[in-house]
């Protein structure tokens, strides 16, 4: 293969790489779940970045229960969301949500937002778990 044709190959992956948004490996690990088993928790553990006492990281949340949930009248089976910690200050906020129509945070986008007011000691069954991951070095072991 010439090198013109290595740097079009090139080109014309990291073009497609960036339209699809998946750019990087991802790495997506149950973490948890609520408890009555209606929202199951996924980590992307290779999305993890720190930063001087913050961690930013992706997770999705998918949506058991029927019917569906909505938001603005449409139906979601899932959310992606990026989080970012700031350890110290011992505070989270989501600064994006995506709502999709299919599990994995995958199909068409419903709604998207994001709040990017910080939230102290605001942590919940589901995000308590990501806290101490980020802030606290709580290791991810696999089961066998």
């Amino acid at each position: 293969m010439s090198v013109i044709s290595r740097t079009g190959a090139l080109l014309v992956f990291g073009a497609l790489s960036a339209l699809s948004g998946t750019a990087s490996a991802e790495n997506w690990v149950e973490i948890s779940a609520s408890a009555d088993g209606k929202v199951r928790q996924y980590l992307d553990i290779d999305s993890i970045e720190r930063n001087l006492g913050s961690v930013e990281m992706w997770r999705v949340l998918d949506f058991t229960q029927k019917p569906a949930p909505e938001i603005r009248g449409k139906a979601y089976a899932s959310q992606r969301i990026h989080l970012e910690f700031d350890c110290a200050a011992r505070s989270m906020r989501q600064s994006y949500v995506g709502w999709h129509a299919a599990p994995g945070g995958k199909g068409s986008v419903v709604s998207e937002g994001s709040d990017s007011e910080w939230q102290i000691d605001a942590f919940d069954e589901l995000t308590l778990p990501l806290w101490k991951i980020a802030c606290e070095g709580l290791s991810l072991s696999r089961k066998p």
